[in-house]
């Protein structure tokens, strides 16, 4: 099954900005409720599962992928009485794995729309399941170490490779955020949670055709760590 997904963190960040201007419309109301937005910086550590992949450069002579991966980036959300509308992106890249021969550079992305329901909101704390939508984007380069020169690249400039697979997911999980003012202006947060792949993912090479690999399962848990910066109507 063909599936492109290509929704990206900085493209998020429009529909976040669009969603927190709503929010804060929502905040002049007078109606009971939580109404407000929140943006946010961290960083989220996870646990992926690549053995199909890894087992493929093994039996190729190529270094083998981490699967730890350390995620930078951050999201906002609006808050609608007890609705949470938002999204959020990190991207990460992974430590260079040389075997001598061949060098491989790994890098990515993670983008989603989350969706939110406000469970518990007192005094300085906020607890919310958050389901997100998007996607992850993972590149690969393969380079041949062998090359010396100039030359020699141009002799032979099939030294390389660039492999690219997008994949759709869905994250389920918690988010906690512990306010430091009594304004619920800044906030210690926490999310955990698990991202699932429910469809088949596509690999295409350097010249962006599509071609058959092995099955990139990035299902698993995740934590992260994230600061906070909010504001709510009273």
């Amino acid at each position: 099954m063909r599936t492109t997904i290509k929704l990206r963190w900085h493209e998020l960040l429009l529909i976040i900005f669009f969603m927190l201007m709503f929010a804060q419309a929502k905040s002049q109301s007078t109606s009971p409720g939580t109404y407000g937005g929140s943006g946010y910086l961290g960083f989220r550590l996870m646990k992926q599962n690549f053995s199909n992949l890894n087992a493929a450069f093994a039996s190729n002579n190529l270094p083998q992928i981490s699967e730890n991966i350390l995620a930078f980036g951050g999201g906002g959300h609006g808050y609608i009485n007890k609705l949470i509308i938002g999204g959020e992106g990190m991207s990460y890249e992974l430590a260079d794995k040389n075997n001598g021969t061949y060098t491989t550079q790994v890098r990515g992305e993670y983008g989603f729309f989350n969706l939110g329901y406000l469970v518990y909101n007192k005094k300085n704390l906020m607890l919310a399941p958050m389901l997100g939508i998007g996607a992850h984007t993972m590149i690969i380069d393969i380079n041949d170490n062998t090359i010396e020169n100039f030359n020699q690249l141009l002799s032979n400039p099939k030294k390389g490779t660039r492999l690219k697979n997008e994949q759709f997911l869905m994250d389920f999980g918690v988010k906690a955020d512990l306010f430091l003012t009594e304004r619920k202006f800044f906030a210690i947060g926490l999310k955990t949670g698990y991202m699932f792949a429910p469809i088949e993912s596509e690999w295409t090479d350097v010249n962006k055709i599509s071609i058959d690999g092995p099955s990139l399962n990035a299902d698993g848990a995740y934590a992260q760590l994230h600061f906070t910066f909010a504001g709510f109507s009273k």
